[in-house]
């Protein structure tokens, strides 16, 4: 999977999407169990990033995250075509935390990006940064 860039980013955008309200303690714990999939930079800097606890409610209600991806063609005219050492992936993502109780989070939808980079054709892909239209 590590060599087909949009599977990978996919399956990177869901481990840092998924909270889990029964042992995460900020919205930093998932970023940090991505950590081996980034490149040594953003790793480094996700690393150094300083989270904001979960709501109570995340906690109480045993949350976790419901995650769909849908990826989505990139628009962004400032990003760069693909080359065989750089690729952009765009996904619609929708989420919404719901407890083991039923209790739910509102929804959240917004567009992620998830930028990869590997030092030459034939290596593994690595994060090296993920972003939505919300940043």
């Amino acid at each position: 999977m590590q060599g087909d860039a949009t599977a990978f980013a996919r399956a990177v955008l869901t481990i840092v999407w998924s909270v889990d309200g029964a042992r995460d303690r900020t919205d930093q714990d998932p970023y940090l169990r991505a950590v081996p999939y980034f490149t040594p930079v953003y790793a480094a800097e996700v690393k150094r990033r300083q989270g904001t606890p979960l709501d109570e409610r995340w906690r109480t209600h045993r949350v976790r995250m419901r995650l769909t991806l849908k990826q989505v063609p990139v628009e962004d005219d400032t990003l760069i075509e693909d080359t065989p050492t750089r690729a952009t992936r765009e996904f619609l993502l929708t989420a919404q935390g719901i407890g083991e109780d039923d209790w739910r989070a509102a929804m959240v939808r917004q567009v992620a990006y998830v930028f990869l980079a590997r030092p030459r054709t034939g290596q593994p892909w690595r994060v090296s940064r993920i972003g939505t239209n919300n940043d």
